[in-house]
């Protein structure tokens, strides 16, 4: 599986080395504003990227895309799933 993590440099740290743990593919893409996380999800679907890691606006852009996202970034984030295909 393909997922793109998409948010701020301080979120996209450790978004590689997550990849290894989980044995799947994670590209992280930078945005630090609205437009900039509509870019960048639009950049990870055209690089083939089928599933989204990010923070409260990323799962809602997901959302109304229907494209399957989990938050896992953002303050008290319980790592939930949004979307068509969440938990």
């Amino acid at each position: 599986k393909k997922v793109a993590f998409i948010g701020n440099y301080t979120a996209l740290a450790e978004a590689d080395e997550l990849g290894n743990f989980v044995n799947c593919d994670i590209k992280s893409y930078h945005s630090e504003s609205t437009d900039g996380i509509t870019r960048a999800i639009d950049q990870a679907v055209a690089d083939g990227y089928t599933a989204f890691i990010g923070g409260y606006s990323v799962n809602l852009i997901c959302s109304q895309r229907r494209l399957p996202s989990v938050q896992g970034v953002g303050r008290g984030c319980a790592y939930r799933g949004c979307g068509p295909h969440g938990a």
